[in-house]
């Protein structure tokens, strides 16, 4: 399976959110993989963890065994919130 990987970014006065998205290219639809929450002050150390978090999650478990794709980026980030309680 190829993937094309979509950051989506949600920001607050606190903290941003960076949907860790994929695109499934046979056309299946997007998948939330995860979600980064990072608070400020911001280190680059901290920013290669998230990757490193990212790339170790991807190589666990194909995606789609994770979560079932969407329709839209919209409607993958919608039920990932929900499942994990973040914002609405």
């Amino acid at each position: 399976m190829l993937y094309e990987r979509v950051d989506v970014y949600r920001r607050s006065q606190e903290k941003i959110i960076v949907y860790r998205c994929l695109r499934l290219l046979s056309g299946a639809g997007y998948i939330v993989q995860s979600a980064d929450w990072l608070n400020f002050p911001l280190s680059a150390a901290t920013l290669i963890d998230h990757e490193l978090r990212f790339c170790e999650l991807l190589m666990e478990e194909s995606p789609e065994v994770r979560s079932s794709p969407f329709p839209t980026i919209d409607e993958a980030i919608r039920a990932f919130d929900a499942e994990f309680g973040n914002v609405s």
